[in-house]
């Protein structure tokens, strides 16, 4: 796995039987997503909070869409990809009108504001 893995894919470098494929690149000074990617750790923890917190929606057309919001940020993390687990074939984050290629620092906090949020199943942040 290379060097600009994420750290949970780090800590998990196989999916089932399947070799990870970290989600992000080095890119200048920073970590971004990189759409070649395979069960990326971190991406599919996004997507099983977005299904939880957020609003995961699908489409006959374009496949499974991702949204997560970012309170402490105001911004939203954006996933697609065709189906729940393997590629994800887009990641941005949408912030002040502007939308990002996904940064890693961007997907670890609201990794790290979700596995702290105490809430009942039932319990949604998008109304």
């Amino acid at each position: 796995m290379a060097e600009e893995s994420c750290q949970m894919c780090l800590r998990s470098p196989m999916y089932g039987d399947t070799i990870r494929k970290c989600g992000f690149e080095r890119v200048g000074d920073t970590i971004l997503f990189s759409p070649d990617n395979r069960n990326c750790a971190t991406l599919n923890l996004l997507k099983n909070y977005s299904d939880r917190f957020g609003r995961g929606l699908s489409s006959c057309d374009s496949g499974r869409l991702w949204v997560l919001p970012m309170p402490d940020e105001g911004g939203w993390i954006v996933l697609t990809g065709r189906t729940s687990g393997g590629r994800v074939h887009t990641a941005v984050y949408l912030s002040e009108g502007c939308a990002y290629r996904l940064p890693l620092w961007v997907a670890e906090k609201a990794i790290r504001y979700y596995s702290a949020f105490g809430c009942s199943g039932d319990c949604v942040i998008l109304p």
